[in-house]
């Protein structure tokens, strides 16, 4: 598959993200956003700042058992934010607060990683704020996404991931399929004889 197609396909995965739409978080970044999705309240990645967020917000989710509606990646939009992310959801680390804060910033002693932590309180707090009732968009109000598109959603961002950065020895995206290598082969001439399917005892 020539690279200009892996290109388009990565950017075609993208499409199948789930879209939703936000608010502003209320904190001074206008890229840290929320919304509600049926009941739920989620932020998205972004608000936490810090180094290596997205990892080790999904090393806690594995050790803690997260479910893929607790952290997946949609196409959010938020008045004048737009953006492909990762939303997480609230109620999945409040009540777990302090190991939720220690799996994200490790070194209380560190200035930043001090006002990180200072953050993920503000964030709660915001994230329970009412959301707006009437009908304007956006107002952050989604409604429930099923499952199966959460899941789908996890795998399109791996097979993404895969294409654009491959693993060294990878050959599984630039090797050509069957239907390619017969196509090229008869354009040179070639006599292509089908497969053996059965194999008759001698």
């Amino acid at each position: 598959m020539a690279k200009t197609e892996l290109q388009k396909k990565a950017r075609a995965l993208l499409d199948e993200l789930p879209r939703v739409y936000g608010i502003k978080l209320g904190t001074n970044m206008n890229a840290d956003n929320r919304c509600m999705i049926g009941d739920e309240i989620y932020v998205n990645v972004t608000s936490f700042d810090g180094f290596y967020t997205l990892d080790r917000i999904r090393a806690y989710g594995k050790k803690n058992g997260w479910k893929p509606a607790d952290m997946f990646p949609v196409k959010i939009n938020a008045g004048d934010y737009g953006a492909v992310t990762n939303i997480v959801r609230v109620g999945a680390f409040e009540n777990d607060v302090e190991n939720f804060k220690n799996a994200l910033f490790k070194d209380e002693n560190d200035y930043f990683e001090k006002r990180y932590k200072k953050k993920i309180d503000e964030i709660i707090e915001l994230a329970h704020k009412p959301f707006p009732s009437d009908d304007t968009w956006p107002n952050g109000r989604n409604k429930p996404i099923d499952e199966a598109k959460i899941v789908r959603a996890h795998e399109a961002m791996e097979e993404r991931r895969r294409i654009l950065y491959p693993k060294k020895g990878d050959t599984s995206l630039t090797d050509p399929d069957v239907e390619t290598c017969i196509r090229v082969l008869k354009s040179k001439g070639y006599k292509i004889m089908a497969p053996v399917t059965e194999y008759v005892e001698v």
